[in-house]
């Protein structure tokens, strides 16, 4: 137990933890619990571990995370650095974690992350969805995010990622959708972005090259409508 624990501009107070649990040593499996207030806002954790200690095994099963209205569940289990498991989160108010992001915020979000490890390699899937977003003088009125990861603990991972945009406000812009899509491997991208609004259309096609000391983009399509005024690059 702690009464107040301070550290990186976070705040954690009314601190109580319990381990209801056996063979602690060489195979320990029970039930954790955490209450708390992180910025004030009231912060649970349950969750039932076993561990195989020997053979670097660890589950992690119902797992009920909350931090003010956002929840968290799901169940993971780890070998080794590899993972299987499903999580989800539900946050219908972020504009209650502003004090954590340093930012107003204010919106719902709804995401679904899927661990699978397939032949030794660390695969992540992400579903999310948004509503009524606003943050750093954007605002969203509906988002949806899609992705996979393959391979995601090495150092050139594959990406396939999509991202669709309604009703959004951004840079003195209004736009009635943006979609996005990214795929291929983190060292090399193929992008494409497509934006409309009342006075702009925009589409876009782009290879991004990146390394350790730089990151290169070659745009191979840019068709532009700006207020009626059409600019375009075709390669």
């Amino acid at each position: 137990a702690s009464d107040r624990i301070a550290a990186s501009g976070m705040t954690l107070t009314a601190l109580r933890a319990t381990i209801d649990g056996k063979n602690l040593i060489a195979a320990p499996e029970g039930n954790i619990g955490l209450n708390a207030r992180l910025m004030g806002l009231p912060t649970r954790l349950a969750l039932a571990l076993r561990a195989d200690i020997p053979n670097n095994r660890f589950t992690l099963s119902n797992i009920k995370a909350r931090l003010g209205k956002t929840t968290a569940t799901g169940n993971v289990a780890v070998v080794g650095m590899l993972a299987n498991g499903k999580l989800s989160l539900d946050s219908p108010d972020l504009g209650e974690l502003a004090p954590l992001s340093g930012q107003k915020m204010a919106g719902a979000l709804q995401a679904d992350i899927a661990l699978r490890a397939v032949q030794g390699r660390q695969n992540v899937e992400l579903h999310a969805k948004g509503q009524k977003i606003e943050a750093a003088g954007a605002s969203v009125e509906s988002a949806t995010l899609d992705g996979a990861v393959s391979d995601a603990l090495r150092g050139n991972p594959g990406l396939d990622v999509t991202a669709a945009l309604s009703k959004v406000a951004a840079g003195g812009q209004k736009f009635d959708r943006i979609d996005a899509k990214a795929s291929g491997g983190f060292a090399g991208l193929s992008a494409r972005l497509n934006a409309a609004g009342p006075d702009i259309a925009l589409a876009t096609e782009a290879a991004i090259k990146h390394s350790t000391s730089r990151t290169e983009i070659d745009l191979a399509k840019l068709d532009l409508t700006f207020r009626k005024q059409k600019a375009s690059l075709t390669r």
